[in-house]
């Protein structure tokens, strides 16, 4: 099925943008969108794949590690390939 609005029936969308030429560390800023809230977030990967996040209080632990999740992995295979993560990264996960 494919995406027709920008709050997804369920799970969580999240989606985050880093500048080109900047980095590391590389800081990433975007939203996390569930089908009742919308958050904006801050992360930050370091050279060595830490992933830190800034985001209100609102949102859930769970919230937060998937953004973590997320960024690592992205992380874990643009440094497998000696490449710097990606520039935008738009990721649907189902809800638990």
């Amino acid at each position: 099925m494919g995406i027709v609005g920008d709050v997804p029936e369920g799970g969580v969308r999240i989606t985050v943008e880093r500048a080109r030429d900047v980095g590391p560390p590389w800081i990433y800023r975007g939203e996390i969108v569930t089908a009742v809230s919308r958050h904006a977030v801050l992360a930050t990967v370091s050279d060595q794949g830490e992933v830190a996040v800034d985001v209100p209080e609102d949102v859930s632990r769970a919230l937060q590690h998937r953004l973590r999740l997320v960024l690592r992995t992205a992380w874990k295979h643009a440094s497998a390939d000696a490449s710097p993560p990606p520039l935008r990264l738009a990721r649907w996960r189902p809800s638990e």
